[in-house]
């Protein structure tokens, strides 16, 4: 019934029981365990990360966000990784200055990418 209902697995039954091997699954999706599990594939690949992420954040993304970026860092290094934090919540901000601030970031790695190719 659930698999049925929502179209995806979930690692949960409707009465709140784990399945575990689902939910191993999807924790090694977790941004953390990814990148630690992926690292080498991401030096290799020479991937980028930006992440933008507001301080007052409703839903707790920003604490993520910032374990996120230290492990990155540590991973990946400082070249490979850009974390901005603005004053606001999940919504502010969004359209009028922060995915200005996105776009601006992928143009240089963009750029760079292909000043780089002979």
């Amino acid at each position: 019934f659930d698999q049925e209902y929502v179209g995806l697995e979930l690692p949960w039954l409707s009465d709140g029981t784990i399945v575990e091997d689902v939910w191993e699954r999807w924790a090694s999706y977790e941004p953390l365990s990814a990148i630690t599990t992926a690292s080498e594939q991401l030096l290799a690949a020479d991937t980028d990360f930006f992440i933008d992420c507001g301080s007052k954040d409703e839903r707790g993304f920003s604490d993520q966000t910032q374990l996120f970026f230290l492990e990155a860092l540590s991973l990946l290094g400082g070249q490979q990784v850009t974390m901005e934090v603005h004053p606001g919540d999940h919504a502010s901000q969004l359209f009028t200055e922060r995915l200005y601030a996105s776009m601006i970031w992928l143009g240089q790695v963009l750029h760079e990418e292909a000043t780089d190719v002979p």
